[in-house]
């Protein structure tokens, strides 16, 4: 199950996970303070965003507000489960969602989508991940 990190000095508001092979990982229902943003790499896996079930699979990518409880798991133990996560300060993203207040007051507006079949997004968050 190798994982990597990344993360740098002059860029202290993400941090980066790669997760190679994660069938042998359960992720019991838990939140991050961050704003999450994952692409599925390869395998399929059961995700639970609050009380909503969903299987989500290659190509995905899911999204999670910072302290949205969620679970994960591999769906097939005989392929890997492979993908990449992005965390953002939510303080750093705030004033990037286009908030016109001063950026000491804004606040991270919470995303609605949860799960992305976009292969365009997909394909740039790839480019993201790879810069």
């Amino acid at each position: 199950m190798p994982q990597r990190f990344w993360a740098h000095p002059a860029l202290p508001f993400l941090e980066l996970r790669a997760t190679d092979d994660g069938r042998a990982l359960c992720y019991g229902l838990h939140s991050h303070a961050e704003f999450s943003v994952g692409l599925i790499e390869a395998g399929q896996s059961g995700f639970r965003l609050g009380h909503q079930e969903l299987a989500v699979r290659a190509g995905d990518l899911v999204l999670m507000n910072p302290g949205e409880l969620h679970a994960c798991r591999a769906q097939d133990e005989g392929q890997p489960w492979a993908y990449t996560m992005l965390y953002v300060d939510p303080a750093w993203l705030a004033p990037l969602q286009g908030a016109t207040i001063p950026q000491a007051q804004a606040r991270f507006r919470p995303l609605q989508a949860s799960r992305l079949r976009r292969p365009e997004l997909a394909a740039a968050f790839r480019q993201l991940v790879q810069a």
